[in-house]
């Protein structure tokens, strides 16, 4: 078990979030905030992790999080001024890399540029982004997944009719969603769930003629845990399109294939670098076998019910925390 570490060497996590209690970790809109700092935060005491964009005088590590696009270049130069202030006092910083701004141009990617001289060690959510971190960075790289956040919930023994497709994710990730729709064209009613965050629906809105399918009746639902366990409920089974060759996405942690799993639906996925170790567990949404899922759902339950007691079991909430205790007590040793 992780020694307890004294008040003054504790960690805070430099975030644009800051929550009144742990406890509201679990509603922020921010997915690697929930997935990660809230990992950590399931397994620490209130007094030993701090969130917000401010780093208290008496932390000895600060883990750095998600910039995010919104007000970039003021919030990027306030959080190296406070990473700044934080090395001068001898303490230590963490990087948590989950997009690859180094190598793909945004309007993140200047203060990326600056905070990777000056962390002591960083941190990603898959394999693949960790390579490309590599390119820019000489120092130490760990790869800390994406918790999964949701309970497990057993396959379903009977499916709806019409047959009921989940999409969840991101508006980044809608582009991807909307390529993939003229698929689902056939003579078979399909009703599709689509879960995303207010910006998303908000440009499904607006879009002037959304390529969907004639045999597909779409619906939008503002994501939340309670209504992402409600839509699911109401699934057979999940969608996952991307594209493996954006660079953008490539480098995407194995989180919403995962979460689909363990919210019990058989899944379509296309085979981006981090759900490949899991290619038992899912169907390569651009093969043949994407019509049998669509039409008979209940003959890919075995392979849920596999999922469910094999990887999702090493993702929950205080298992990921555990990893993220680990490597911030051995970094806080450096202080001690």
């Amino acid at each position: 078990m992780t020694r307890s570490l004294p008040p003054q060497t504790g960690v805070h996590w430099l975030s644009g979030y800051r929550p009144a209690h742990p406890r509201e970790i679990s509603s922020a809109n921010l997915a690697s905030f929930r997935l990660r700092a809230g990992a950590l935060a399931s397994i620490s005491d209130e007094q030993w992790l701090t969130f917000g964009e401010d780093i208290p005088t008496s932390t000895g590590l600060a883990v750095i999080g998600k910039l995010g696009a919104n007000d970039a270049e003021r919030r990027g130069a306030h959080w190296l001024s406070e990473m700044k202030a934080l090395k001068n006092r001898g303490g230590q910083l963490i990087l948590d890399y989950t997009d690859d701004h180094l190598s793909v141009t945004s309007p993140m990617t200047r203060f990326y540029q600056q905070a990777i001289g000056m962390v002591d060690l960083a941190v990603c959510s898959s394999p693949l982004l960790a390579q490309r971190l590599a390119e820019h960075f000489s120092g130490q790289i760990e790869i800390v997944p994406d918790a999964i956040e949701v309970p497990i919930v057993p396959p379903k023994t009977i499916h709806q009719s019409p047959v009921t497709v989940l999409w969840f994710g991101h508006a980044s990730n809608l582009t991807y969603l909307l390529d993939f729709l003229p698929r689902l064209s056939s003579s078979d009613p399909i009703r599709l769930i689509i879960l995303c965050n207010v910006e998303g629906l908000r440009l499904l809105q607006s879009h002037q003629s959304l390529p969907v399918p004639r045999n597909v009746r779409a619906e939008g639902i503002v994501w939340s845990i309670p209504q992402m366990l409600s839509a699911a409920a109401q699934s057979d089974l999940c969608i996952i399109p991307s594209n493996p060759t954006d660079r953008r996405k490539a480098g995407v942690s194995s989180n919403r294939l995962l979460t689909a799993l363990a919210l019990g639906l058989p899944t379509a996925a296309d085979r981006v670098d981090s759900y490949l170790p899991y290619s038992e567990y899912f169907t390569d949404i651009r093969s043949p076998q994407l019509q049998t899922l669509l039409k008979e759902p209940l003959r890919f339950s075995g392979a849920v019910a596999a999922a469910q007691a094999g990887p999702i079991l090493d993702h929950a909430l205080p298992i990921i925390g555990q990893k993220w205790r680990q490597l911030v007590s051995r970094v806080m040793q450096k202080l001690c």
